[in-house]
């Protein structure tokens, strides 16, 4: 097995990875809802994280993440939210059906002052794991070079660099496991 994580000092052009050795498996997942151009706080507003929400699991993601767990695969919720709310966003999660959740080790919020890079994040859980799929809904979340470049050239270099064959090989660009039912009490910014 190889991980996807990107190892330290890789490009999209020149990947390499960080090496899974006996780790135990892992896939990451990101929880945040992605809109280019708005403010995360925002979308996150709808998404409080104490219970006081209406939150649901996006259908089969439960019984995904259940399917991995009888097959020895650590599901790792991850988020660019505050690290204050993990205990809330560990509840949530558990009322929603999707089990137990570890504060800083299988779900691990990165916001903060200043925020913690997502590629931060991967390396930190691939140091423990071998991270054999990653879950997200926007390119920043397989690796943070893609938020680096220039936003037009995004889809290119998405499909037109050495990391193109991890596209539903390792790399999944998916809906949120989670996500809002609440009709929002604040206007959203336009998309």
């Amino acid at each position: 097995m190889r991980s996807v994580v990107l190892a330290d000092g890789a490009t999209l052009d020149a990947p390499r990875y960080v090496p899974c050795e006996a780790k135990p498996f892992a896939i990451l997942f990101d929880l945040d809802e992605s809109a280019a151009g708005s403010d995360p706080d925002a979308r996150f507003r709808r998404w409080i994280g104490d219970g006081s929400d209406e939150v649901s699991a996006v259908p089969g993601a439960v019984e995904g993440v259940d399917a991995l767990r009888r097959e020895g695969v650590q599901a790792i919720f991850t988020s660019a939210r505050r690290p204050s709310g993990n205990n809330a966003a560990a509840a949530m999660l558990a009322k929603i059906g999707f089990g137990e959740f570890v504060p800083g080790k299988t779900l691990i919020l990165r916001g903060g002052d200043p925020p913690i890079s997502g590629d931060h994040v991967r390396r930190t859980v691939a140091a423990s794991y071998c991270v054999v799929a990653i879950v997200g809904d926007a390119l920043g979340d397989f690796s943070d070079t893609f938020d680096a470049g220039d936003a037009a050239r995004r889809p290119a270099a998405a499909t037109e660099t050495m990391v193109a064959p991890l596209w539903g090989a390792g790399w999944f660009l998916l809906p949120n496991p989670v996500r809002s039912t609440a009709t929002p009490t604040t206007e959203l910014p336009k998309e």
